[in-house]
């Protein structure tokens, strides 16, 4: 008699006491009448834990204390460390100083806290810098001491990024705009809110920094920066559907590339030559007719950036007659992509980075040809892997919606 199977252990999950705040928040929103159940698995988390955490909302809520506020034991709140706190007594009004210049979207450096330091501690400055042997010492250490203080408060060195809008307009805009969709289109089943954006693969995929000698010159070759290139013009639905790819590859239309090497491609996605591989309006209209068209089974509406060619009267002309209206272009408010594209919300990022772990397993070539071939059977593959649980995820974010 063959023993009896054993079942599998369920995979643990861990979650932070912030993360469980922010799912019992999200449900309290929902009203009295919410699914304890429907929540759960639509965040997929294990129905009991879920049931648990709302057993223990108020504890939850109350767990997390301000930093340097007395905690329920009478001690100070501490800092990552167990029993760590801050050797001075102006801290909280230093990190109140560092939170204020984020807010308003301005830099912040170890020069802007030198400069606080100066203006409201002079003292305990002239104090810290007396204690090092020498003026140059003394700052480089103070610098130090500043960048340290940063970390340990959550603020770390990053590249910024530039922007037209501030969150909090761009929130206004994103809370806007999605109850204005929801009202337009709400009707409409899930599966017929698309969304399409045009996303660069690189053949090799290099960093934006590289390791150089302390004291020697840290440039690169500019041959070395995305000599070769195509471009992926991903479309996915709300429901977590993925459309099939449309691929730029640069060449002459007509020329040998579009006449012997395409032919050649593996089939499923939709090809198209273009001088620099980028979209414009042949390529747009490429794309209503040849991607679009063929996938349309319902009225559907089409988000898509205020590119020229995504906008112009040809492009709605094309939907007009050649779609018969069964597809409705709404173009999202400029400069609000990051916050209301869903590609751009929950799909591009992962979707980069599984380019770039293909792109480790995958053998050198020499020509062009063989490269463009790796960077198509490259987006391809990684296209396929794509979960539609996170495509799914990423209209929620960006549009606020959420299956209850």
């Amino acid at each position: 008699m063959a023993p009896p199977r054993r079942v599998a252990n369920r995979r643990q999950r861990r979650y932070k006491v912030r993360q469980i705040r922010v799912f019992l928040q999200t449900f309290a929103l929902l009203g009295p009448c919410a699914s304890a159940r429907l929540f759960a698995r639509t965040y997929n988390i294990p129905e009991a834990t879920f049931r648990r955490w709302t057993s223990k909302m108020a504890a939850y809520m109350k767990a997390s204390k301000p930093r340097g506020r007395a905690t329920k034991h009478g001690g100070r709140a501490t800092l990552h460390v167990q029993g760590r706190v801050e050797s001075n007594n102006f801290s909280r009004e230093l990190v109140d100083f560092m939170a204020s210049v984020r807010h308003g979207e301005h830099f912040l450096t170890t020069a802007h806290l030198v400069t606080w330091l100066k203006t409201y501690q002079p003292e305990w400055l002239a104090e810290y810098m007396s204690s090092k042997p020498t003026d140059e010492r003394a700052y480089k250490s103070l610098v130090q001491w500043c960048l340290r203080f940063a970390n340990r408060h959550g603020y770390y060195h990053r590249v910024p990024c530039p922007a037209k809008s501030t969150q909090e307009e761009l929130a206004v805009t994103q809370e806007a705009f999605a109850a204005d969709f929801g009202s337009t289109f709400g009707h409409l089943p899930k599966h017929a809110w698309i969304n399409v954006d045009e996303t660069p693969v690189y053949y090799d995929m290099p960093p934006g920094r590289t390791l150089a000698r302390v004291g020697q010159s840290s440039r690169v070759k500019e041959s070395q920066k995305h000599s070769d290139r195509i471009t992926a013009v991903l479309s996915i639905r709300a429901d977590g559907t993925k459309m099939p790819l449309l691929l730029i590859v640069k060449g002459r239309p007509g020329g040998d590339i579009a006449t012997k090497e395409v032919p050649t491609y593996p089939a499923g996605p939709v090809y198209a030559v273009q001088k620099t591989a980028y979209m414009n309006q042949r390529v747009w209209n490429m794309y209503l007719r040849e991607v679009l068209k063929p996938e349309l089974d319902c009225p559907s509406v089409l988000l898509a950036d205020n590119l020229k060619c995504h906008v112009s009267k040809k492009s709605y002309k094309i939907m007009q007659d050649e779609l018969y209206s069964g597809a409705f272009l709404q173009p999202l408010p400029a400069n609000t992509t990051s916050v209301l594209q869903p590609l751009d919300v929950g799909v591009m990022g992962p979707f980069k980075q599984m380019c770039r772990t293909e792109w480790i397993k995958e053998e050198k070539v020499v020509t062009a040809a063989e490269k463009r071939l790796v960077m198509i059977k490259r987006a391809i593959k990684v296209w396929d892997g794509m979960k539609e649980d996170t495509v799914r995820k990423s209209f929620e974010k960006a549009l606020h919606i959420y299956e209850i």
